[in-house]
């Protein structure tokens, strides 16, 4: 069974136009993916309708019983720590819990160049059925 299925899911904020219709997806164990999109096309609040933090405005949004689902968000931080520290330890305690479905929101934006590298974040999660699901800016570089 797939950890998380969306079903012709449509989410728009009030009053606004819809930051995407009728999506259907299934999120399977080993698979990862990535969203890639310029800003306010709506990768970031993606992120809370896979874990149930938001309910999506119309459609049906399916997670396996007992799935654990962690997320790495972009702007929390560690006081007294750099960018690049806190999302290094942030990171560590997300893979050390093990969970089903791991979110990434924007990992590569302040770590270091030689940790930037897709091949750097793959081997963390090479022993397991984690997901690895990045939300990256589309800089159009």
């Amino acid at each position: 069974m797939s950890l998380v299925a969306f079903t012709k899911v449509s989410f728009e904020f009030l009053s606004t136009t819809p930051l995407f219709k009728e999506v259907s997806l299934s999120i399977n164990p080993g698979d990862r993916i990535g969203l890639v999109g310029p800003n306010g096309s709506g990768k970031t609040t993606f992120l809370p309708l896979l874990t149930g933090l938001l309910q999506p405005t119309r459609g049906l949004i399916a997670r396996r019983n007992g799935v654990q689902i962690a997320i790495v968000e972009q702007d929390s931080r560690i006081q007294g720590r750099s960018a690049g520290e806190h999302s290094q330890e942030q990171l560590s305690r997300v893979l050390a819990a093990e969970p089903d479905l791991l979110i990434l929101d924007e990992p590569t934006n302040h770590l270091d160049l030689g940790a930037r590298s897709p091949s750097a974040l793959s081997k963390s999660n090479a022993a397991g059925p984690r997901i690895i699901a990045p939300v990256m800016k589309n800089t159009g570089r």
